[in-house]
């Protein structure tokens, strides 16, 4: 909702006040400092204006050493963007706010006059806050200029304009810039086809083929380095969540051929085809012709593919303005991707790798202990449990999170990880390693959305195509069961040791049988392939919980490091 007739906001933009708005006022900043706390905000958020503030090499660290060094070590901690989005306070944040301090109201309606200035998009975009948030201050923009960033360079960088002093010439058509973010599918053309459509240059017909070569060899380029970037995230370095971009950047750049002012005119890229007679099919650097490990292969396939895309978005102009700003938004997301993917595998104690390497989970919930459930919760740990989950549907919240903190000491200590159930704010209130999550309970998606960087997500499944649901979906891992009748929870129908067979055959990240497990029947389980289990009575019901988790522990085959191929 945007206030009175004030130019609404984009997500991202959106996003950005709401982290500034909510960790000044939690901190009581000085409305001087507001601009400065803007800033900040800005260069953490992952957006268009973050993607470029990084590309130019600003960082926090960086404005520590510039003319801001002494306002930004009084500035507090941004707020999350996860605890922001469970906190009632950023409910409604479009606009100018009442209690606004005049720095923020001034930075807003510059903004706002950018936006009619330079697009036709009536929406507030990162991009311009930025550009009114460095143009509006003397510090701020001398900041920027000591680590090397004019504002005429930050122009230049975001709208591929220079800024000049004099009037701007008159045009037939205002420039369109892009939002934050690009759609969440290309593949909707419903959306983009009811927005006026640019019409393709008129080029000489040898032109035409010049320019459909080009656009066939970058598509062909760019499609086959993301798949190489996939397939690395998910052989060489498992990562879950990079993987999941990786795969939608791939598809929305298939996706993009099909805006309404492009489909009919691309295949014309095949007709122009001529590989036998392409100079480029001959041309190679012996650098190319071998690689020395599998990080150069990453390296070299995520610059190839941020090259295409220049290409796309340049010679895309002379087809259609709609195709070069897909393109122009593709390439920002392989930025903001760049760090996470060239930070290159995590190390010996990150979650993923401590989660890979993880066989027994055990679920805690009072109600099945014998023992005092602290007391289970220490031996299930000295017994070799590698992960807790904390399982209540009783306790209050206070309760629970007074728990769970407690469980988390209790696992840093034993060098296990803490999973907290269904709760996924106070998972985050906790700082839990993990959320696990049912199929009637919060969507992954969603859940993801709530929860901190880095921290695990899991869920709960009973049939293949749940499974691959939530592989898709970005799930860390996956319960697949129930597997026996249960003392923990009823259900109906048991998919058993068949969907076990199926999981183990199919299923490409870590997963855990689940379902009336114990010392009995886990010989039965183990044929079918199953290397991690997940119990709850087999340890927390028993007098000795130490020694039930050894025993169950011992019977687990070593971990083997291959996974299946699923074909996507």
């Amino acid at each position: 909702m945007s206030c009175g007739g004030l130019s609404p906001l984009t997500p991202g933009a959106e996003r950005i006040l709401w982290r500034c708005r909510l960790t000044a006022r939690s901190f009581r900043v000085s409305s001087a400092y507001w601009p400065a706390l803007l800033l900040s905000a800005l260069i953490e958020d992952e957006s268009l204006a973050s993607a470029t503030l990084r590309g130019a090499g600003i960082t926090l660290q960086q404005l520590q050493n510039s003319p801001l060094a002494e306002i930004m070590a009084t500035l507090p901690p941004l707020i999350s963007p996860q605890t922001a989005e469970i906190t009632e306070a950023v409910a409604s944040t479009s606009g100018v706010l009442p209690d606004d301090p005049d720095s923020l109201i001034r930075i807003i309606d510059a903004a706002r006059t950018m936006t009619r200035q330079l697009s036709n998009d009536s929406l507030i975009s990162s991009e311009l806050l930025l550009l009114a948030t460095a143009s509006g201050s003397n510090i701020i923009q001398e900041s920027l200029e000591s680590l090397g960033l004019t504002i005429n360079d930050l122009r230049f960088r975001m709208f591929d304009i220079e800024q000049i002093d004099s009037e701007p010439l008159a045009v037939d058509e205002p420039l369109s810039l892009c939002v934050d973010t690009a759609p969440a599918s290309f593949a909707a053309a419903s959306d983009m086809e009811t927005r006026p459509i640019s019409a393709p240059v008129a080029l000489p017909q040898d032109q035409t083929d010049s320019l459909y070569r080009v656009l066939d060899a970058c598509l062909n380029r760019a499609r086959e380095g993301l798949r190489v970037l996939e397939d690395y995230c998910r052989f060489f370095c498992p990562r879950t969540e990079l993987l999941s971009e990786l795969k939608s950047l791939r598809h929305e750049l298939c996706a993009a051929e099909q805006l309404a002012s492009v489909k009919d005119l691309l295949p014309g890229r095949l007709r122009a085809r001529d590989t036998l007679s392409d100079a480029g099919t001959t041309l190679t650097h012996p650098h190319e012709q071998r690689r020395s490990d599998a990080d150069q292969i990453r390296i070299a396939n995520l610059r190839r593919v941020q090259e295409s895309l220049r290409s796309l978005e340049e010679f895309g102009k002379l087809l259609s303005t709609e195709f070069a700003e897909a393109m122009k938004q593709l390439r920002y997301r392989t930025y903001v991707i760049e760090k996470p993917l060239l930070s290159g595998c995590e190390d010996n104690n990150s979650r993923s790798v401590r989660l890979r390497r993880s066989q027994l989970y055990v679920l805690i919930t009072e109600s099945q202990c014998r023992l005092p459930w602290k007391e289970v919760v220490q031996q299930a740990l000295a017994g070799g449990a590698d992960i807790l989950q904390l399982r209540e549907k009783h306790c209050s919240d206070r309760e629970l999170l007074q728990r769970a903190d407690w469980i988390r000491h209790a696992c840093t200590e034993a060098d296990a990880l803490f999973v907290l159930n269904d709760r996924a704010d106070l998972a985050v209130a906790a700082t839990a390693d993990g959320l696990h999550v049912g199929q009637e309970e919060l969507p992954a998606d969603q859940a993801r959305r709530l929860l901190a960087t880095g921290t695990l997500l899991g869920l709960s499944t009973h049939a293949l195509h749940q499974l691959q649901h939530a592989v898709s979906g970005g799930a860390d891992y996956i319960g697949v069961g129930p597997v026996f009748p249960s003392e923990t929870k009823q259900f109906h129908s048991f998919p058993g040791l068949d969907y076990v067979r199926e999981a183990s055959a199919e299923c490409p990240i870590p997963w855990f049988a689940i379902g009336g497990i114990s010392t009995e029947n886990l010989p039965r389980l183990l044929t079918t392939g199953c290397q991690r289990i997940a119990v709850t009575a087999a340890v927390t019901a028993t007098d000795h919980p130490r020694d039930a988790a050894r025993n169950l522990k011992d019977q687990l085959p070593l971990l083997t490091s291959g996974q299946p191929r699923w074909d996507t």
